[in-house]
């Protein structure tokens, strides 16, 4: 079965304020804040993180990051594509947080609703090890942290995200 999982940690000293440009990816990404002052835009939809928050953003969703100020800028990533493993092992759903919500929605995951820190742990220990499967190890229980984490997102009412 073939799969994807790419990883890495990236600190920037002096970031240039909105220096970046909006772009999609054709694979899924996970990324974590870890220090700085940024927004987040994500089809239209304004996010402002704070330490240790998530993003989520599914294949083809645009998507920015709006640095505020030059101070040291600090961020984990993992892009991957499991999509053909999961379907052999019948485990599509691990990635209904991606794929079953309306662009720029449910994106945002708070680093305040998860005190324990699980996710930020397997963040790192991804950009650690160095091969696929350690990584894909690592990959397949933070996705299945963060699909129990939207089913409760969704299952409220109403959503609403505060700037």
């Amino acid at each position: 079965m073939e799969y994807h999982i790419e990883s890495a940690l990236h600190t920037t000293e002096n970031p240039g304020i909105g220096n970046a440009v909006m772009h999609s990816h054709n694979i899924y990404e996970i990324y974590l804040f870890l220090d700085g002052k940024t927004d987040y835009l994500v089809e239209g939809n304004k996010y402002r993180l704070r330490k240790g928050d998530i993003m989520l953003m599914r294949r083809g969703e645009l998507h920015i990051n709006s640095i505020r100020a030059s101070v040291t800028y600090k961020r984990i990533f993992v892009n991957f594509d499991i999509t053909a493993l999961l379907a052999e092992t019948n485990n599509l759903h691990l990635l209904d947080m991606f794929d079953k919500r309306p662009l720029g929605e449910y994106n945002h995951y708070r680093a305040k609703d998860f005190p324990e820190n699980r996710w930020q742990e397997l963040l790192q220990t991804i950009c650690t090890v160095s091969s696929k499967e350690e990584k894909l190890c690592f990959l397949l229980p933070l996705l299945y942290e963060l699909r129990q984490e939207y089913d409760r997102l969704t299952s409220v009412t109403t959503h609403t995200e505060p700037n």
